[in-house]
């Protein structure tokens, strides 16, 4: 089962909860019981206790890919060769899932641990409130120094992601964008969109060069924006992947510019893995790689994202390397999700904290071998709430909500008088709603995902801090309905 809060849980939870927030609050308490060790070892001057060695961490994210576009898992087509030879080098999920396809709650989710529901930025625009601890603020204490580099205003610092990093690289000067127009999807572009690929290992490369300092542990978040629309990447690039006899503007073109728009970011994450070997700290530092979402390429009749919760929209790659503690070759085909990223990182990097108090679990000891993953571990998604609206051919009114469980996933939407079923292990590509016959799988999975939305919700308002002016920078880029 996924790890949200049970009901005979919550009294327990709530205390424990409100205990560790008001006496760690935002890292009082992690540097209080630092503060304390480092006095008990001030006053056995006697006793010299080494100095614990805490390994680099940098989480790789790339906007819009889809797993099944990697070649890494399976594709026909050479997107991903650096993807592939990570794989190698450490372990591959290959049940991963995102629990919403949208960008910044999918990332707030990364760098907290929580469901999209649970800390409350459930789209675009919205700010991730400050009472939840992200990912470098939990590495802050054990001495280590943070930075990001983030692709796409939808990022931006003022929407709370770039609380607790020394360093949040969103700043996207013009000459490193891959769309050199004004206008995008018909709409006046206020800033620059994107940042391509290149450029941003660039940053993140030049971040290791000149501003790390090499006696701290570090924190790095890169965030690559392709293959997210608009599919821009270099001629030379898509020259190896669009079909020559593709019409212009067709599908089949815009299939094969995505694809290699993954090429593309793909071969720059491969010069950041290269540097972090010339600097000779690739054995010392934990990779983690995975993507925000997938895209529909009109798979359901939807060629971007946002809107469903089928699998080319949730399901994504999750690698992790880290070679002092992850034997390379490992597959894994049990279901994981992003709420498994924070306490799992933390976990290898042998920092001792609650772990239950996050919702994800804790891959540790299965990357280590000591146990096994759950097999039936029940995965959650969540679809942002539309007004109503056709976006497209696509009516998208209200809230999705989906489950899987095993061989089952069902997604339901109330306002949109939507309920289906799909046997994944004979229709993986979810194209026949067999309902109707077997209503008792689907109600049991319905009372299932009720109780888990329960446990979910907080009464605290989310918080709404856009500008007319930022509403205009996510219409440019498709984010605003």
């Amino acid at each position: 089962m996924a790890r949200s809060i049970q009901r005979h849980e919550l009294d327990i939870y709530s205390k424990y909860s409100l205990w560790w927030r008001t006496i760690r609050g935002r890292r009082t308490c992690l540097v209080f019981v630092t503060g304390v060790l480092l006095l008990v070892g001030g006053l056995s001057c006697s006793q010299h206790v080494a100095e614990p060695h805490y390994p680099n961490v940098v989480l790789i994210s790339i906007d819009t890919l889809r797993r099944d576009h990697c070649s890494a898992h399976g594709y026909s087509l050479p997107t991903t060769p650096v993807m592939c030879e990570l794989g190698k080098q450490g372990a591959v999920f290959n049940l991963a899932y995102a629990p919403i396809a949208t960008t910044a709650p999918s990332h707030a989710t990364m760098l907290t641990g929580y469901y999209p529901l649970a800390h409350r930025l459930i789209k675009n625009g919205l700010t991730l409130d400050d009472e939840f601890e992200t990912l470098p603020e939990l590495l802050a204490p054990y001495g280590y120094q943070s930075y990001a580099v983030v692709s796409a205003f939808v990022l931006d610092r003022k929407f709370g992601l770039a609380q607790g990093f020394d360093e949040y690289d969103d700043r996207i000067p013009l000459e490193e964008t891959s769309w050199k127009k004004r206008d995008f999807q018909g709409q006046r572009v206020p800033r620059v969109p994107d940042r391509r690929s290149d450029f941003t290992s660039e940053r993140a490369i030049q971040w290791l060069r000149t501003r790390r300092d090499p006696q701290r542990p570090f924190f790095m978040f890169v965030h690559y924006f392709a293959p997210h629309y608009p599919y821009v990447p270099p001629p030379e690039v898509a020259a190896s992947f669009v079909p020559p006899d593709a019409t212009r503007h067709s599908h089949e073109e815009a299939v094969g510019l995505y694809d290699a728009e993954i090429a593309f970011a793909d071969a720059s994450i491969g010069r950041l893995l290269d540097e972090l070997k010339t600097l000779q700290i690739d054995e010392d530092t934990i990779v983690v790689l995975t993507a925000d979402h997938g895209e529909g390429l009109k798979q359901h009749g939807w060629m971007f994202h946002g809107i469903h919760i089928y699998e080319e929209a949730v399901r994504v790659p999750l690698i992790f390397r880290f070679p002092q503690q992850i034997s390379p070759g490992q597959v894994f085909d049990q279901p994981v999700e992003l709420t498994d990223l924070t306490p799992t990182i933390l976990a290898l990097a042998d920092i001792d904290m609650p772990y239950e108090l996050f919702q994800g679990m804790n891959l540790a000891p299965a990357l280590r071998r000591q146990s096994d993953l759950d097999a039936n571990r029940a995965v959650y998604l969540h679809r942002r709430h539309y007004n109503g609206d056709y976006l497209g051919e696509y009516w998208a009114k209200g809230e999705l909500f989906g489950i899987r469980d095993r061989e089952w996933k069902y997604i339901e939407g109330k306002e949109e008088n939507l309920r289906q079923l799909f046997n994944l292990a004979k229709d993986p590509l979810e194209t026949t709603n067999v309902l109707d016959e077997f209503p008792e799988a689907a109600t049991q999975l319905a009372h299932q995902l009720e109780s888990w939305k329960l446990d979910q919700h907080s009464a605290k308002p989310i918080r709404n801090d856009m500008t007319n002016e930022d509403i205009e920078k996510l219409r440019s880029l498709g984010y605003i309905q």
